[in-house]
């Protein structure tokens, strides 16, 4: 039979358990404030994400359902005719590229239209997007 009394001192072994399991317990409560914290997180974040699908809802009924995507607007073919030299030209191609123009973006005849000195140089190059009007 054992009595444990006053003045009882555990066995170091058992004294090693207990401090063991007080580190033990720490480091489980530590964790569990992280996952606390984590869980926190990721809750606020399943509102935010709630409340975008929402708007991107409200926004796509917003859009019409006739407009279709990547519609690319043709330019128009002006009817305007230029003269250079005293010949009248007008534009067959309504958007086109020119060599060392523009950094070699494409332009449009009506804004051709607009450059005197590259009405010139088409003139001069005898190029495809003009022809002479008789």
């Amino acid at each position: 039979m054992c009595i444990y009394g006053f003045g009882y001192t555990a066995p170091s072994f058992q004294i090693k358990k207990m401090a063991n399991a007080k580190e033990l317990q720490e480091q489980l409560d530590a964790a569990n404030a992280d996952l606390q914290i984590a869980n926190d997180k990721v809750s606020a974040l399943e509102a935010e994400n709630a409340e975008l699908k929402a708007a991107n809802q409200a926004l796509a009924a917003a859009v019409p359902k006739s407009v279709e995507k990547d519609v690319k607007i043709k330019p128009i073919l002006p009817a305007t005719t230029f003269e250079v030299d005293g010949k009248k030209y007008r534009f067959i191609i309504a958007y086109f590229k020119v060599c060392n123009y523009n950094d070699n973006q494409p332009v449009t005849a009506e804004e051709a239209l607009a450059d005197k000195n590259l009405l010139a140089q088409l003139v001069q190059e005898g190029s495809g997007v003009i022809e002479e009007v008789a």
